[in-house]
């Protein structure tokens, strides 16, 4: 008798699931109705033979680990179709490069998507909750937080930052001969810049040449972190399957480094809530961040999640714009010849944002080499995108709530139908006309486009008219091709190695 009401029971719970499964089918059948919304292609490599898209796994870990996702994303565009669904296990999602579509993502959709619990949950072991992984009202709180330290007098700092260019400097053999990797440079300049502006003292990796000593602790810590934090993002939900205790003690020693500076802020926090502390001095993020947040680990949170995008951003733009330039030396002499016509004089913010072609330099360096390519969203309700759907893939397509969209920037930013055969060659001169909108996107874009983004052109543009005001000559010695080295941002892989001939 007990097998015959487990039976039951089963078979009522199994009616149950059916019944709940085909409401949700109705329930979806009249969205899309209601909404003209049509299928998207299927993914070409989801078959009766993986129809749960196992080997896609398989395939987008091997490109990532041959520096060739970007561009293994890209042909998945051409085969299927600019947007196209695709299968993990049972979790079914999108692939999208079209702007109308990552416009609705980042924009006039905006509430519609979030960054979705999965990237908390892959970017918890390091960054907590921040800007980078928050949704809603902690979103919000954490975007007002780090705003004031975007603000133009902190950008326009240039004095401040031209002491960490001259460290830089000295760096950079002056012989006219010896090979120097700038990518190394760039990353502990703007590393040393990114903490003098945060933390209110820089690391000064430039300077310290003891690998044991804490900051060189720190920088090699922080970027085995990143790599790592890129791979989980890959794996989605199935990150934590593959966690390493290498990847945890990377987490921890950047953590331990960061909480001395922020209990040195927590107490001056206590000296400056006394009522005849007479406050002065320069403005330091994490002491401001300090006096309006009362718990460490958050101020720490915050403070990651701005340091990375700090570093990040300007340092892989200067990379791939001297990798590009050395390569091609018309750009490199028109761009030359455009500030030898500031006389030696060091260039103001102003300055900057008018001269033309250097601007037209950095556009195209984002435009071929995106800071993040790859990025998504979760739908946090069932929404529609305006295209993909249909034969001609012009009706809108359904979106249910918590699926995910991914979209590739760089896909889109090389897509010749938009920027013309010459998509994939690096043009400065296509900018002198064009004004793009959302088919371009190396800030991402919307209210959550990146906060620092006049930060990095800022000093990106800064130091490469002050390389090309001391030196004369900038001469690659890399004859290979641009190769993806894919984190939380993207840079160019290899070392950029090249002959510097100074005036």
């Amino acid at each position: 008798m007990a097998h015959i009401y487990l039976l039951a029971a089963a078979g009522a719970f199994l009616l149950h699931l059916l019944a709940r499964q085909f409401r949700g089918w109705i329930r979806d059948r009249n969205f899309c109705n209601a909404n003209g919304c049509q299928p998207a292609p299927m993914d070409k490599l989801i078959t009766w033979l993986d129809p749960l898209g196992i080997g896609i796994l398989f395939k987008l870990e091997r490109h990532l680990t041959n520096h060739t996702l970007l561009e293994y994303m890209r042909t998945r565009f051409k085969e299927n179709s600019y947007t196209f669904k695709s299968r993990v296990l049972l979790d079914d999602f999108y692939w999208t490069c079209e702007p109308k579509n990552i416009q609705a993502i980042l924009a006039t959709q905006f509430h519609s998507f979030g960054v979705g619990i999965d990237r908390y949950n892959n970017f918890k072991p390091l960054m907590g909750h921040g800007i980078f992984t928050s949704d809603g009202a902690k979103w919000e709180q954490a975007r007002a937080l780090v705003r004031p330290n975007f603000v133009r007098d902190q950008v326009a700092d240039l004095e401040s930052f031209e002491v960490h260019f001259q460290n830089m400097l000295a760096k950079i053999p002056k012989d006219g001969n010896t090979p120097v990797n700038l990518k190394e440079l760039f990353q502990c300049m703007t590393l040393d810049s990114a903490s003098e502006m945060l933390f209110g003292e820089s690391l000064n990796t430039l300077t310290n040449t003891d690998s044991e000593v804490a900051s060189a602790q720190f920088a090699a810590a922080f970027k085995k972190s990143q790599t790592e934090l890129a791979r989980r993002c890959r794996l989605g939900r199935l990150a934590d399957w593959n966690i390493s205790k290498e990847f945890l003690d990377a987490c921890a020693v950047t953590q331990r480094f960061v909480d001395d500076y922020v209990s040195k802020a927590m107490r001056l926090r206590e000296k400056q809530l006394q009522p005849d502390y007479e406050k002065g001095g320069r403005y330091v993020f994490l002491e401001e961040l300090a006096m309006v947040v009362d718990d460490p680990i958050a101020v720490r949170d915050h403070l990651l999640n701005v340091l990375i995008p700090a570093r990040d951003s300007t340092s892989t733009l200067l990379a791939a714009a001297i990798f590009a330039m050395a390569k091609d030396q018309r750009v490199l002499r028109k761009l030359r010849d455009e500030v030898r016509d500031l006389n030696g004089v060091h260039p103001s913010f102003e300055t900057l944002k008018n001269t033309k072609y250097l601007k037209w330099v950095m556009n195209e360096t984002l435009r071929l080499w995106p800071i993040v390519p790859l990025n998504g969203r979760q739908a946090n309700r069932d929404v529609t995108l305006p295209v993909g759907g249909g034969p001609d893939g012009q009706s809108p397509i359904f979106v249910r709530k918590g699926q995910n969209v991914g979209f590739s920037t760089y896909a889109m930013h090389r897509r010749k139908d938009i920027w013309g055969p010459d998509a994939d060659q690096f043009v400065p001169e296509r900018w002198e006309d064009k004004r793009p909108g959302w088919e371009y996107l190396p800030f991402n874009g919307g209210p959550r486009i990146c906060i620092g983004q006049q930060l990095a052109l800022t000093e990106a543009g800064y130091t490469l008219v002050r390389l090309l005001q001391c030196f004369q000559k900038i001469e690659s010695l890399d004859h290979s091709e641009w190769r993806e080295g894919l984190a939380l941002a993207c840079s160019i892989d290899q070392p950029v190695t090249v002959r510097m001939v100074p005036w």
